[in-house]
């Protein structure tokens, strides 16, 4: 499932916002297809998790969303906006959901910040549990493809 986090602000802001009725209307997406027994992602713009990235640029009502996924549930959340490799969690029904982003997918090796990564999120299942495997590359100054990590979310 994707959100919209994206509205108008003033200069030198990068807020985003999702709004009562898309916070509501994912509620409703995430309990049924949980209770359909599907892998369930959430991907938006703006980090979810606190203190990602500075007030100027954060997410307005992200107290509203994680207290749907604390409610609904979800499996993953993916985040772009903060320009690093994250991976922190927020809280779920049962276990805290795991939620992850990668650095800006044009930042140059040898510049300033992280430099572009991509995971590749392999998901299977063994019977009514879902395992989840990242494995994280990124271009070299070489411009070769490098293997980062492996890791298992859940």
């Amino acid at each position: 499932m994707n959100l919209s986090s994206a509205v108008p602000t003033a200069l030198h802001l990068a807020q985003g916002e999702l709004g009562a009725g898309q916070i509501a209307a994912a509620a409703a997406l995430l309990r049924e297809a949980g209770e359909r027994g599907l892998y369930r992602i959430v991907l938006v713009h703006h980090p979810v998790a606190p203190d990602v990235v500075s007030g100027r640029k954060e997410l307005v009502d992200a107290d509203a969303l994680r207290a749907m996924l604390a409610d609904a549930g979800a499996e993953l959340v993916l985040h772009g906006h903060a320009h690093e490799a994250h991976l922190t969690t927020v809280p779920g029904p049962q276990a805290p959901i795991p939620v992850l982003a990668v650095p800006a997918a044009s930042t140059p090796t040898g510049g300033r910040g992280q430099p572009a990564r991509w995971n590749e999120i392999e998901i299977t299942r063994d019977g009514e549990a879902f395992r989840t495997r990242v494995t994280a590359r990124g271009i070299t100054e070489e411009l070769t493809v490098e293997h980062k990590g492996s890791f298992d979310l859940c």
